[in-house]
């Protein structure tokens, strides 16, 4: 199932495809499955580590944060990838998902962000448009 926030609901039918089939790539790359999975293993990591060198354990758990982070961030560029590759197998125009990008926000708090800063996801989704006419 794919919650869209209302907000996201007003924008163009193009837009929306492309919010659409990123959350699609989401849903088919596993990344809820594998983050839920990781975010455990993360919290048996930490405290393992706190138990052994309680000195420590303030690093491991800003360690742990920003390995989660950059998890994070790998999985918007995979799903940005996906949606290239589904917007085209559906013989929709991918690169819509340029203009949404382009749209973005500029990226704030860098290590600590969950998403790639907007111009890298462009420089990336540009890459995957071309791959397709190899």
């Amino acid at each position: 199932m794919i919650f869209v926030p209302r907000r996201l609901l007003s924008r163009d039918d193009d837009q929306l495809t492309v919010i659409l089939a990123h959350a699609i790539g989401h849903i088919a790359l596993r990344h809820p499955t594998v983050g839920m999975t990781r975010g455990e293993l993360a919290q048996v990591e930490v405290q393992a580590a706190s138990r052994a060198i309680p000195e420590r354990a303030a690093q491991r758990v800003w360690a742990v944060a920003q390995n989660r982070f950059a998890f994070d961030r790998d999985c918007e560029s995979a799903a940005d990838g996906y949606a290239v590759r589904l917007l085209h197998q559906a013989g929709l125009d991918a690169a819509t998902l340029l203009a949404y990008l382009r749209a973005l926000p500029p990226a704030q708090n860098g290590e600590m962000s969950v998403y790639p800063p907007p111009a890298e996801r462009l420089e990336a989704a540009q890459k995957a448009i071309v791959g397709l006419k190899r």
